[in-house]
């Protein structure tokens, strides 16, 4: 119990981070910038989901009117609901951990958060991400970030050189691409009806490959401080344009910054 109450207490401080950072990024249409060399915009990389609701999710699925994706939108573009609730709920989940250890159950804890808070922000479903995070190799890359003290990101890639160092590199570059990642087929494996490498290798790959999205977003949790303490009651029209103009400076501070923002 005192473990799960201590993961709880640190994720909590996460989720309830991550819900501030939300609302305060949200009204600014934030979006990732247009990957070099994929003049379609969205990801860099492509992947197919199925969720066990029957929806197809695509690079496409969050792509917006602008042709990119983007990050806090105030509903999710996989399944509508509003994302400050979904973040919420895990805020409250987090307080109550010790008692019913929920977040434990789905591998969302203070290891994994950055990547699932990232994907939440970007509007994938707790489900996908819950069941991602409790893949075998997942798995296996969360328990060498606890052991080793490294981050969960880096434990990704050691867990897919470690797989893929005697697997046909083309193969593997290839099977993410090419594999349709069904939560079904995902709920078979971690169950242990079945084992499948190539879905089990599939999500490891995506995980890696969203992790850089996700390392970015919580990078620019720090906007949260813009927002200033008389916001509480309710910001003014003046409160509202300069913290718009805060925002645009930060994102811009950088030339090699995932974002950019419609603000003028």
């Amino acid at each position: 119990m005192h473990k799960a109450n201590a993961a709880g207490k640190e994720f909590v401080g996460i989720a309830a981070l991550n819900n501030v950072s939300h609302s305060v990024t949200a009204f600014a249409n934030v979006h990732f910038r247009e990957p070099v060399g994929n003049e379609g915009g969205g990801f860099d990389f492509n992947f197919t989901i199925e969720d066990s609701k029957g929806n197809t999710i695509t690079n496409e699925t969050f792509i917006d009117e602008t042709g990119k994706v983007r990050i806090d939108p105030e509903y999710s573009p996989v399944d509508g609901e509003r994302l400050s609730r979904t973040i919420g709920m895990f805020v409250g989940a987090s307080a109550d951990n010790a008692k019913e250890a929920v977040l434990g159950s789905i591998n969302i804890n203070p290891t994994t958060g950055t990547i699932a808070m990232g994907m939440m922000r970007i509007g994938f479903s707790p489900r996908t991400i819950a069941y991602m995070l409790s893949m075998p190799s997942a798995q296996r890359a969360m328990k060498m970030s606890q052991v080793y003290g490294i981050r969960f990101e880096r434990a990704l890639g050691l867990v897919y050189n470690e797989i893929t160092e005697n697997t046909d590199s083309e193969k593997a570059s290839r099977i993410l691409q090419e594999s349709t990642i069904r939560e079904s087929d995902m709920l078979d494996v971690i169950k242990g009806r079945t084992t499948d490498d190539d879905l089990d290798l599939a999500v490891l790959t995506f995980l890696l490959n969203i992790s850089d999205y996700c390392k970015a977003i919580s990078d620019i949790n720090s906007l949260t401080s813009l927002n200033s303490t008389k916001n509480a009651v309710g910001p003014t029209v003046y409160d509202t344009i300069e913290m718009e103009y805060k925002i645009k400076q930060f994102l811009q501070e950088t030339e090699d910054s995932l974002f950019d923002t419609d603000i003028l």
